[in-house]
């Protein structure tokens, strides 16, 4: 089943809202859209992916465990409709990420067929990995995937560069690490800040970390 244009058009809106009670009371009244539709068929997994998309982006999610557990109940019901739906297992691993389960996180990523996604996406993904790992190893054990990230990161066009969440993790972590890694990741993330044009962006958290 294709779901009409203009429910989409509504999760884009509601992306906009910076309200938190005009999101909630957007988002749900999306998500009481897409249940009845789904009435006419259980199985389709874009209504399960959208209907857990919705419930992600809900206000109260990292706040209230049923809305959370609405999440992981109807992306997890796409995958079985749909064992390799790209988005349900990325925003699969974005819910637990969240939560700091960052095992469980990095086992859903490596479940997306990044075959599948648009440029921009399947770095993201790749990304997740990534701080899922530094997470998971520390810093100093994970320089050969920071590396091979950035290979990666060089081959694709620079608007679909973001790595805004890698941002966060080294924020967190560039003061636990020793010297001698400290003078290696600064090496990786100055080519990374060439590769993405991002001017001083990562050479100023470093910086900020001596």
């Amino acid at each position: 089943m294709s779901v009409p244009e203009p429910i989409l058009r509504r999760i884009d809106h509601a992306l906009t809202l910076k309200n938190a009670a005009d999101l909630k009371d957007s988002v749900e009244k999306i998500i009481a859209d897409l249940t009845e539709l789904r009435s006419s068929n259980l199985a389709d997994p874009e209504i399960c992916y959208l209907l857990g998309y919705c419930w992600y982006i809900h206000p109260d999610r990292e706040n209230n465990r049923q809305v959370e557990a609405r999440v992981e109940r109807e992306l997890q019901l796409a995958t079985k409709q749909e064992p390799d739906f790209p988005f349900a297992w990325l925003y699969l691993c974005h819910n637990a990420y969240d939560f700091n389960r960052y095992r469980l996180a990095w086992e859903r990523a490596l479940k997306v067929d990044v075959n599948k996604l648009s440029p921009y996406y399947r770095l993201k993904t790749l990304e997740m990995c990534l701080c899922c790992k530094i997470h998971l190893n520390g810093l100093r054990g994970c320089l050969d995937d920071i590396s091979k990230f950035i290979v990666i990161a060089s081959r694709e066009e620079v608007q679909d560069v973001w790595p805004s969440e890698f941002a966060k993790v080294i924020t967190q972590y560039v003061r636990t690490i020793d010297q001698a890694t400290k003078r290696k990741l600064d090496i990786l993330l100055k080519e990374l800040d060439r590769v993405g044009q991002f001017g001083d962006w990562f050479e100023g958290i470093m910086e900020k970390a001596k």
